[in-house]
């Protein structure tokens, strides 16, 4: 990663990409995008791209909201893509929905995470 940041820097690109998802997930993994986030911004990136994952487990549109406030009040967060999750057959995540462990949230509250979203995109 030291190399990487180092190449990008050396060719004037300023532009640095990190995955936020939700509030539910716990402190660590928060704490962790919130470290790289700073550490790209001490290091002067300017541009910074974040992927927001769409419909996790047991997610709720609140929390999705405060994901969406979250990453629009980053200042140097020039850049928003959003996906959907997807589960796929025979992964971790698949045995988990199946067997009840964990709920996606229902296609239209997914479907309310996505306007929500582009309508706090088109304010911004």
């Amino acid at each position: 990663m030291k190399n990487l940041t180092s190449r990008i820097l050396e060719s004037n690109e300023e532009f640095a990409t990190f995955t936020l998802t939700s509030e539910d997930l716990d402190k660590i993994k928060q704490q962790d995008f919130e470290k790289a986030y700073n550490m790209a911004v001490e290091v002067g990136f300017k541009n910074i791209s974040c992927d927001v994952i769409i419909g996790l487990p047991d997610e709720t549109l609140d929390m999705f909201e405060k994901t969406v406030n979250y990453v629009l009040g980053l200042e140097h967060i020039t850049h928003i893509s959003a996906y959907s999750l997807e589960v796929h057959e025979n992964t971790k995540l698949d045995f988990l929905v199946n067997n009840n462990f964990v709920t996606l949230p229902a296609e239209d509250a997914e479907r309310e995470m996505k306007y929500l979203l582009d309508r706090n995109l088109d304010e911004s």
